[in-house]
């Protein structure tokens, strides 16, 4: 006998309140008398949460303090990192399980955190476990609020980011991935899946970014490293970087462009299309795009940095994890320049030739952003 979880319903909680509960998942299917994991956070500025209780239908009544630590929230919500605002319960999985209450119980107030609904199922009747999801990280396009918003929807030890670095690590392997619910990275689609990175049926989400804008961003990235101010970072990058700072603090920007070799075009020419072409170390050309084209539209959730809220909600709810509770915004920029600093202006021919093959994708990715919002506030004008 097996034991799914039919639904994980919200509770009714002040509007102040915050909290999310990361696991168990809806459609989670269990062994008899397996853990039923009950993960997540709360908190509240107008009340002191002291922990959580779960309570079943059988019976059964569990209650825990907040113990766990999540420095990303933390930091989200203003808390010094000592602010302990998760918690795990473990109770026993069993077919007279029936419904499980969570409240969070505070020094004023007890308030219902989430019901869960749970049935005994056949196991000829088991079906597909949560799907894991694989974010395409694209530099400059927000990605690390990205990161931190997911850490409100999974825990740390089953989320994994920049796993371009995880083969260095000498306790990881490809092995250790397989149970990972969330990966991202600044790896291609193509490099995730033959590598073996994600799993078959894997949900694949990307972020784009305007071309100048993107293009500017980098720029600045990589002038600002060359500044004195920034000495310590400078020396913590490789040193094709640091060699790409000097040059562009060195010479003029279209003296730049002219020399600045293999990682410079890697850097700064149509990055977006050689994300999604997983065309690097290479001139692009129109098949370039046609490939880039063709691999957007195989994402399961595309979104826009410039609708960087709208494609957190999309993702939520692509993923079935409701609303987010909060919209981070993480690693934003400091230091930044304008093409006029630069001394050259939007229209110059360089920097068309910079952007056009990024232009034609990201007209895609808006067309395919916008099919999909349509879609869910409007299902009756969706294509």
């Amino acid at each position: 006998m097996l034991i799914r979880v039919e639904a994980v319903r919200p509770g009714a909680v002040p509007a102040e309140m915050r909290y999310y509960i990361d696991k168990p998942l809806a459609g989670e299917v269990l062994a008899n008398d397996s853990p039923l994991v009950l993960r997540g956070w709360v908190w509240s500025p107008n009340d002191s949460i002291e922990g959580v209780e779960a309570r079943t239908e059988s019976g059964e009544c569990i209650f825990q303090t907040l113990n766990q630590y999540r420095p990303a929230l933390n930091k989200q919500l203003g808390l010094a990192e000592d602010v302990a605002l998760g918690f795990r319960l473990d109770l026993k999985a069993r077919p007279d399980t029936g419904r499980v209450v969570l409240r969070g119980l505070g020094s004023r107030a007890a308030h219902v955190l989430c019901s869960i609904d749970m049935r005994g199922m056949d196991e000829s009747k088991a079906e597909e476990r949560p799907r894991q999801l694989f974010f395409m990280h694209i530099a400059k396009t927000a990605g690390s609020s990205v990161n931190a918003l997911v850490q409100q929807y999974y825990p740390p030890e089953r989320c994994v980011s920049h796993v371009e670095s995880y083969h260095l690590r000498p306790d990881m392997n490809v092995l250790n991935l397989q149970d990972k619910l969330y990966i991202s990275g600044h790896v291609t689609l193509e490099v995730a899946r033959r590598r073996r990175y994600i799993v078959d049926g894997c949900k694949t989400f990307t972020l784009l970014r305007k071309p100048a804008s993107h293009l500017l961003s980098h720029i600045a990235w990589v002038k600002r490293l060359g500044l004195p101010e920034y000495a310590r970072e400078y020396a913590a990058h490789p040193a094709h970087i640091q060699e790409l700072a000097r040059m562009m603090n060195a010479m003029s920007f279209e003296e730049f462009i002219g020399c600045m070799g293999e990682m410079g075009h890697n850097l700064f020419d149509n990055v977006q299309t050689r994300y999604l072409a997983n065309a690097f170390s290479c001139l692009l050309d129109d098949g370039h795009l046609e490939l880039a084209l063709a691999t957007l539209r195989t994402f399961d959730i595309v979104g826009l940095n410039e609708e960087f809220d709208q494609s957190m909600r999309l993702l939520a709810r692509s993923m079935g994890w409701g609303e987010p509770a909060i919209l981070p915004r993480e690693n934003v920029a400091s230091y930044k320049c304008t093409w006029r600093e630069l001394g050259i202006g939007p229209d110059h021919p360089l920097l068309r030739k910079l952007l056009r093959y990024d232009e034609e994708v990201y007209a895609e990715a808006r067309r395919l952003f916008d099919q999909a919002r349509n879609s869910w506030l409007c299902p009756e004008v969706a294509e």
